[in-house]
């Protein structure tokens, strides 16, 4: 199972329902940080805890990608050649 999905899982056990897709982690914090939903401390810490597994995982993932885009630009030029080669780190 995806972290992504243990995390959402979780807060569904508290009412809580999150959208499939990465992009709606972001509105996980906030749910976490809102007293009124009545969450337990020791949910908020796990939650707390799988969003930073998925920035630090999201951050090497990135961090990857910038390399090897940076490695075939750099053999692209030895061969002379121009390759096009599509990754988000190039965005």
């Amino acid at each position: 199972m995806f972290i992504s999905e243990r995390l959402r899982a979780v807060l569904y056990e508290y009412g809580q329902v999150i959208p499939q897709g990465i992009g709606h982690i972001k509105r996980i914090d906030a749910i976490i940080e809102n007293t009124e939903i009545g969450l337990p401390e020791i949910v908020q810490e796990e939650c707390s805890d799988l969003l930073a597994q998925i920035g630090e995982k999201t951050a090497r993932i990135e961090e990857n990608a910038r390399k090897l885009a940076v490695n075939s630009l750099n053999i692209s030029k030895a061969m002379g050649s121009s390759i096009d080669i599509p990754c988000a780190a190039n965005k």
